[in-house]
C-alpha cells in the first residue's frame, strides 16, 4: 500500500514540477507538457524573485508547495522503504533531478527550490525519524515494566 501510494503522490509531483505553467495547473486543473532541448541554466543561481515573496502571494504558495509536497513524497517513501541514510540520500538526489529536469520541459529551475525541496524531504524523515525514536522509547518503558513486574511478582 505505502508503495502504491507513494507512486501516486510521485507522478503528481512530476507532473505539478514538469507541467508548462504551474498557474494553469493550480487554478485550471491544466496539466500541458512540453519537452524543448534549449534549456537555458542562466537562472539556476539567481536569487533576484526571492525579493517578490512579499509582493506576490502566488510566488510564496508556490514556494510552501515545493516544501509541503516534498514533506509529502517524503513521509510516503520512508514509509515505504523505510529511514536510513541511504534512502534519504537517495530521495534528496531524486527531488534535486526531478526538479533540475524543469529546464527541460520550458520551466526554470532555481537553486532555492532544490533547497525547498530538500527541505522537505529533510523535514519528513525528522518528523518520521522522531515518531520511530517515541515508539521506541515507549517500547523500552513498557518491556522495562514487565520485567519489573515480573521480578515484583517472583520476589512475593
Amino acid at each position: 500500500m505505502a508503495a502504491f501510494l507513494f507512486g501516486i503522490w510521485l507522478t503528481l509531483y512530476v507532473l505539478g514540477m514538469w507541467t508548462e505553467s504551474s498557474t494553469d495547473l493550480v487554478e485550471k486543473a491544466v496539466v500541458s507538457i512540453q519537452l524543448t532541448a534549449q534549456a537555458d541554466w542562466s537562472e539556476f543561481f539567481s536569487a533576484e524573485y526571492v525579493g517578490d515573496l512579499s509582493e506576490d502571494s502566488f510566488l510564496v504558495l508556490s514556494k510552501t508547495a515545493h516544501v509541503l509536497s516534498s514533506v509529502l513524497l517524503g513521509l510516503l517513501f520512508f514509509w515505504w522503504q523505510g529511514i536510513r541514510i541511504s534512502k534519504v540520500v537517495l530521495l534528496l538526489a531524486v527531488v534535486t533531478f526531478i526538479e533540475c529536469m524543469q529546464e527541460f520541459f520550458t520551466r526554470d529551475s532555481r537553486i532555492l527550490d532544490v533547497g525547498l525541496n530538500a527541505l522537505g524531504v529533510l523535514i519528513a524523515a525528522g518528523i518520521l525519524g522522531s515518531l520511530l525514536t517515541m515508539a521506541r522509547w515507549k517500547r523500552n518503558a513498557d518491556e522495562t515494566e514487565n520485567e519489573s513486574e515480573a521480578l515484583r511478582r517472583a520476589g512475593r
